[in-house]
């Protein structure tokens, strides 16, 4: 396992000890899955030669942009468990969804263009 896929499995767990409902715990994966599909449909991507980062402040090393992707996630995931704890769970899956959604689009079209 890469150090990358380290990182993001050891966030998927840490999604998981802090989820306080099972909904929680499927928008927390959802999250770290779709994040984990858009640097690997990036990469894949930028490698076959048919596309280019589109995001100005993001490094050119894949370890760098998957250490963003991970704090972001990181940081997506404490909000909505401190916002589903405080009560607000609605706003807490439609975060937490809705981003998961975003990347999981960019990432099928990443995947779309590596063929």
């Amino acid at each position: 396992m890469t150090r990358l896929g380290a990182l993001f499995t050891l966030l998927l767990l840490f999604a998981y000890s802090c989820a306080p409902t099972t909904a929680s715990k499927f928008a927390q994966g959802a999250v770290v899955a779709a994040n984990v599909a858009d640097v690997h449909s990036t990469k894949r991507a930028i490698e076959s030669g048919r596309a280019r980062e589109g995001n100005p402040l993001m490094p050119d090393s894949w370890l760098d942009q998957g250490l963003i992707k991970a704090a972001a996630s990181a940081g997506v995931i404490w909000l909505g468990t401190t916002l589903e704890v405080r009560g607000h769970r609605t706003i807490a899956r439609v975060m937490q969804v809705s981003l998961a959604a975003v990347a999981a689009v960019v990432a099928a079209r990443n995947y779309h263009l590596a063929r």
